[in-house]
């Protein structure tokens, strides 16, 4: 009896191993397969396009920012003419002879020989500057808007501490020029703005390719008629300082060309 008992568990022993060899080896036959934790990223290539404004779906306006590391005398004008077909032309060097390259000599600039403060010398060399400009292209002058130009002051002071070129939420077009110097002066900012015609193409209403020329876009904008303009000094002096203008009405919708009257409201 104890021998039967012996040999049916040697036999269920046996049986057992060979289910497990078997089980064994149809896992080793089958490829692995690893599980990720988490869901594919489904977000990886945003949609294009640009973003609509909040009235009659007309593309929000591009504002312009202009940074200066250096103390370099701008750009000086090229012989290419005023053509309205400007494409790339690269800037020349700019450390040539700095009264050659004097900005205010070049817009005919005179300062007022009277008592005036700065504040009212920044005022009419800022005006000055962009209706230079404007002339140009055989545009409305625009007029000074002390409206604006508290704005653009009181959105400098905002940015007093960091001098950081951050636009303001404002429903004005804005222009934003940085120097990490403090010499810079409003014929300056505008020169360095309006040099950005060489880059910008009447034509196709389309900038260089890693260019920008919203600056001057929104300074020959047709509908702007008012601007106003501050300079700040920033709390850090080793910061630089900040000049910003403020157009209204704003300008600057992709592709609608900056030279015509555009009746539509927005």
């Amino acid at each position: 009896m104890h021998t039967f008992i012996v040999a049916i568990s040697l036999c269920n022993i046996f049986l057992l191993g060979v289910v497990m060899a078997t089980v064994s080896a149809q896992s080793q036959s089958q490829p692995s397969t690893t599980i990720s934790s988490s869901p594919p990223n489904t977000n990886l290539h945003a949609p294009g396009g640009g973003h609509h404004g909040p009235n009659g779906g007309h593309h929000r306006r591009q504002k312009g920012h202009y940074q200066v590391n250096q103390k370099t005398p701008p750009p000086q004008p090229t012989n290419q003419g005023e053509s309205s077909n400007q494409t790339i032309h690269d800037a020349p060097s700019s450390q040539g002879n700095e009264n050659n390259a004097n900005p205010g000599k070049l817009f005919g600039y005179v300062p007022r020989n009277d008592t005036s403060d700065y504040k009212t010398l920044s005022r009419d060399e800022f005006l000055h500057a962009h209706n230079w400009v404007r002339s140009k292209y055989n545009l409305p002058t625009l007029t000074w808007d002390t409206k604006l130009e508290n704005f653009a002051s009181s959105y400098l002071m905002v940015r007093y501490e960091d001098c950081k070129m951050i636009h303001s939420s404002s429903d004005y077009g804005e222009n934003l020029f940085w120097g990490k110097k403090l010499h810079w002066k409003p014929s300056d900012a505008v020169y360095y703005w309006y040099y950005e015609y060489n880059w910008y193409d009447l034509n196709t209403l389309k900038c260089s390719p890693e260019k920008i020329c919203g600056h001057f876009t929104q300074m020959v904008w047709k509908d702007s008629t008012r601007v106003g303009c501050a300079l700040q000094h920033c709390n850090d002096r080793n910061l630089g300082m900040l000049i910003a203008c403020e157009y209204d009405p704003p300008g600057n919708y992709p592709n609608e060309n900056p030279l015509v009257e555009h009746n539509n409201q927005r």
